[in-house]
């Protein structure tokens, strides 16, 4: 099995836009009004294995996240779900 290296530990609004959020699921997702923060707790995909020969499924390197978005004070959520799970199909900010 090879092995991954992370790129580093904290990621910042600053890597948005190289972050790929497509598929992760999400776990939960709370409001601090107090602090003006949104948080999603999901399931970060850093790495997406492509079967090999002779196998069907695609692998994930796969480890629990929280993104905390700052100064959140006009946030919108538009969600779909099927079978009770909930994945991001994309995050906007701006």
């Amino acid at each position: 099995m090879s092995g991954f290296n992370l790129e580093k530990e904290v990621w910042s609004e600053a890597d948005f836009d190289v972050m790929g959020r497509h598929d992760a699921s999400i776990w939960s997702m709370v409001s601090n009004s107090e602090k003006f923060e949104y948080l999603l707790d999901l399931d970060y995909i850093f790495k997406w294995v492509h079967p090999k020969e002779n196998e069907i499924y695609l692998k994930y390197w796969v480890s629990p996240v929280t993104m905390v978005f700052e100064n959140a004070f006009d946030v919108k959520i538009d969600i779909e779900s099927q079978q009770g799970l909930i994945e991001v199909g994309g995050l906007a900010y701006g």
